[in-house]
Order: C-alpha cells, then sequence, then structure tokens
C-alpha cells in the first residue's frame, strides 16, 4: 500500500532464506523530477512468507515492525526518496 507512483517488486534468495523488497519512486522517470514518497506498507499473504524478521537496508538500516493482520502480514517502511530496498527473513 502506497502512493501510486511508488513501484514494489519482490525478489526471492533461497541461499540466504529470505525475501527482498525494492520499493522504486518513478516520480523521476514519470514526472522529470523526485516528489519523496511518504511511508508505505508491505502486505503479505501469510501463506506466501511468514518473515521472522524485517529491516530497511537502504538507504538507511532500520528495523521495521511486522503485524499480524489476521490473514496477512503488514510491515510499515519508512518514506522513500529514490528507492528503498526491505529485506524480510524467513
Amino acid at each position: 500500500e502506497g502512493h501510486h507512483y511508488l513501484e514494489c517488486t519482490f525478489f526471492e534468495q533461497k541461499a540466504k532464506n529470505r525475501v527482498v523488497v525494492h520499493l522504486l519512486n518513478s516520480t523521476v522517470r514519470e514526472l522529470g523530477k523526485v516528489l519523496p514518497m511518504g511511508p508505505a506498507k508491505i502486505l503479505v499473504k501469510k501463506d506466501f512468507l511468514k518473515p521472522s524478521k524485517a529491516y530497511s537496508a537502504w538507504p538507511e538500516r532500520k528495523d521495521l515492525e511486522i503485524q499480524d493482520k489476521g490473514d496477512y502480514l503488514e510491515i510499515a517502511t519508512p518514506g522513500t526518496r529514490i528507492h528503498q530496498i526491505v529485506v524480510l527473513d524467513r
């Protein structure tokens, strides 16, 4: 959940037993200038992934809270200026 200019991709790293989430602020590409995005939420269905730990790895290291919302887990992320990398450890 986030601004419509915020793109999100998931990459599984099986060797490290984790999923890496890349958040990309596409305002540079779409508008030609950076408009910083406010906080967003990563929503993960429990049957897809149950991370034991979540943290923002880029642009700064910060532990993130995982909240149980029934069928899914919610991870609130800080704002994204250009891009952000979030790691979900299994």
